[in-house]
């Protein structure tokens, strides 16, 4: 909890119920420049392959991301490319969600 603007925002890391909640973790740590960043991306990481963009076929079980959650994840990868972790960048899971982008 925050006591004052400025403050600190510790968010406790718990599985999220939903890919979206990933996302807006991911995003929210890119966006306030949160320490130790890599966790929230190895979280999202999990379920990249449970993820599309797009529908490529009438059988698929993937979850469709909405236009509001590509935004966001958009952001939060254009936001790492801006200030690298170098950490990061090394990471396996981290760099499955740029090839994401890479091939948008």
């Amino acid at each position: 909890m925050c006591d004052q603007v400025g403050g600190n925002y510790p968010l406790s890391l718990s599985e999220p119920e939903d890919i979206a909640d990933s996302i807006a973790l991911l995003w929210w740590a890119q966006r306030e420049n949160i320490p130790n960043k890599s966790q929230y991306s190895t979280q999202f990481a999990k379920n990249i392959n449970e993820i599309s963009l797009y529908r490529e076929d009438n059988f698929t079980t993937k979850r469709i991301l909405s236009d509001f959650e590509i935004a966001l994840l958009f952001e939060a990868i254009a936001r790492e490319f801006a200030n690298p972790d170098i950490g990061m960048l090394f990471d396996y899971r981290t760099a499955q969600i740029l090839l994401l982008f890479f091939l948008l």
